[in-house]
């Protein structure tokens, strides 16, 4: 559609590569066609730092919020996508592989599957949400029931006028904290199911951004009389 932006196109076109692979996969095609998709900017750049995650998690608790406390625990742990998220059941957690297990992701975005290492706070939140949910996913609320908990905690905390902290911001966050913490840059692709090197060293520039401030540590403390 002409009056579509080029994110929602891109988006589309996501689709259609997917069912492309699944009739490849089934002959049903002798090849998949090359599918070009928009140049865009990275407009959302937003971040969940520390403190404000602890104002996140006290919102929740304070309201009696657990399941989705968990869920969003989930989602800054683990980096997954919302798609990704909503397909997890017991039979994608592997409780024997890693320090802490792993979920396995079937039918990514990028049309691969994968591996996402769990830290205990995501395990111990993923075992929550499998414990107190209403169906055999972790997650069964529909999508539109959490955005309206987000935007209600994220004015709580004073973020009402950040368009960019949207859920989603919990996957930033999981990698930028991984990059900041030198974690590898290829292996975080493979964290997070970028298609391109490229996607996940976007990050790095928000990296950079906060350290542009360092150089007061280095300059000479001006006297009285300067």
């Amino acid at each position: 559609s002409q009056n579509n932006k080029k994110s929602t196109i891109n988006t589309k076109l996501c689709y259609i590569s997917k069912i492309m692979n699944s009739a490849k996969k089934q002959n049903k095609i002798k090849s998949k066609p090359t599918i070009t998709k928009f140049k865009v900017k990275n407009a959302r750049q937003a971040r969940i730092s520390k403190e404000d995650e602890q104002k996140i998690m006290e919102y929740f608790d304070i309201n009696k919020m657990p399941r989705m406390k968990n869920i969003v625990t989930l989602l800054i742990e683990t980096g997954i996508r919302k798609g990704e998220m909503y397909k997890l059941t017991r039979e994608t957690l592997l409780v024997d592989k890693g320090k802490h297990g792993c979920i396995v992701l079937y039918d990514t975005k990028n049309g691969e599957d994968r591996i996402v290492p769990l830290t205990q706070k995501a395990m111990e939140a993923l075992v929550y949400l499998f414990q107190t949910s209403e169906t055999k996913y972790a997650v069964y609320e529909k999508y539109n029931k959490l955005r309206y908990d987000w935007e209600k905690m994220k004015k709580a905390i004073g973020k009402e006028t950040e368009k960019d902290f949207v859920i989603h911001t919990c996957r930033h966050t999981c990698c930028t904290r991984l990059l900041a913490n030198n974690a590898p840059l290829k292996k975080v692709q493979l964290w997070l199911g970028h298609k391109r090197i490229e996607t996940t060293m976007r990050y790095t520039h928000l990296i950079a951004n906060d350290i542009m401030d360092m150089t007061q540590f280095l300059e000479e403390p001006k006297t009285e009389t300067e």
